[in-house]
């Protein structure tokens, strides 16, 4: 069985979240174009479309199956390493995770039938969200005691929601007539994507309940540097996932909407990563296919960002000449990066364009367009 051998090339690092893309290379691979390395050693197909989603603590891959394939080689690096035989594990599935992430992973993966390894499928890269609110200072509007119950509670990595063990937060009942507050600072401005609130869970529930999220980017926030991010109805169960839809923020303030009633946390995580600018590649191979009068196929290839691609806007306008596009379709990435437009009717031309989303917001530039006329 043959090895694979790193490619000699450098990696240029771009800032924390960005590399330079790296491959894995076949020794002895045939240079001469139009020679297929597979069907000339009798290797199963490589996989294809590789998929990296990040998320907390974690960056889940899939791929679509080879044929014959019993089962797989997972590769990964870092913008500092390279791959390897000791940077690799085998699955049988085609969904794995990687749950230890190391800022920025870039990955390939490999199918083996018979004992006999395929060439590596294209790269793809993703970075995992981590806590930035663990451990960090946190501050609440008042204390239910002085030396018990205080704002660090809630950023200990301890999700221990009962009041008598130590690792639960609590403002007092009473702030002369304001809202009880707790917010903590990330150190420098994060890109958040999710925040897990828990509960007290020995008594007194309802103390999560009626919430307003707010972040500010300013280091020392002033009342006017605070926006909202949305809102905690509850009361909360044991825990609740909330989607902050990847806003920068350098501080998280959770406060009641109630005058005068105590705020309570067992633990807040908030996940994100270093402040995200970096827009995602544009989306290749856009294809429209007419299946009949009713219904246009479309598939593409797909994106990459430093942290992960969330979703595919699709646009489309009518006319062969038209320039009036408009939103049709949120594609989630999947593996077909496919789609069926059925808002179509007989005998007319439609243009395609396609753009990538990341967690963050940002947007590719637009694909090429690709142009159709149903029968």
């Amino acid at each position: 069985m043959k090895r694979f051998s790193v490619v000699a090339v450098s990696l240029l690092c771009l800032g924390a979240l960005g590399c330079g893309p790296q491959g894995l290379e076949e020794e002895g691979a045939p240079g001469e174009v139009g020679e297929n390395p597979s069907q000339l050693w009798g290797r199963p197909e490589a996989p294809a479309r590789l998929l990296a989603i990040p998320g907390p603590n974690v960056v889940t891959l899939s791929w679509l199956a080879s044929p014959g394939a019993t089962s797989y080689r997972v590769y990964y690096r870092s913008c500092t390493e390279a791959y390897s035989d000791q940077h690799s594990w085998t699955t049988t599935a085609t969904t794995n995770y990687d749950q230890f992430p190391r800022g920025q992973v870039f990955y390939q993966v490999a199918a083996i039938a018979n004992g006999v390894e395929s060439l590596p499928s294209p790269e793809a890269t993703a970075t995992a969200w981590v806590n930035v609110a663990v451990h960090q200072p946190a501050a609440q509007s008042t204390n239910y005691d002085p030396t018990y119950a205080l704002a660090g509670a809630a950023v200990d990595d301890n999700l221990d929601g009962n009041w008598f063990h130590g690792s639960v937060t609590s403002t007092a009942w009473g702030n002369g007539g304001q809202a009880q507050w707790w917010r903590v600072d990330f150190g420098a401005t994060k890109s958040i994507y999710t925040m897990d609130i828990y509960n007290r869970t020995d008594c007194c529930s309802d103390e999560l309940a009626g919430v307003y999220i707010f972040r500010s980017i300013d280091p020392f926030p002033t009342q006017g540097s605070w926006s909202f991010l949305t809102y905690l109805k509850g009361p909360a169960g044991y825990s609740t996932t909330l989607d902050l839809f990847g806003v920068d923020a350098r501080h998280v303030m959770l406060q009641r909407d109630v005058l005068d009633r105590a705020l309570m946390l067992a633990e807040v995580r908030v996940y994100g990563t270093p402040e995200d600018n970096e827009v995602p590649t544009v989306p290749g191979g856009l294809t429209a296919t007419v299946v009949s009068s009713t219904r246009i196929d479309l598939k593409w290839n797909n994106s990459s960002d430093n942290v992960g691609v969330k979703n595919y806007v699709l646009y489309r306008c009518t006319g062969a000449t038209c320039t009036g596009y408009s939103v049709i379709r949120q594609a989630v990435p999947n593996t077909t990066f496919s789609l069926s437009d059925t808002a179509v009717t007989a005998g007319k031309t439609y243009r395609y364009r396609i753009r990538a989303q990341d967690f963050a917001g940002n947007l590719s530039d637009y694909s090429p367009d690709a142009t159709v006329t149903t029968p």
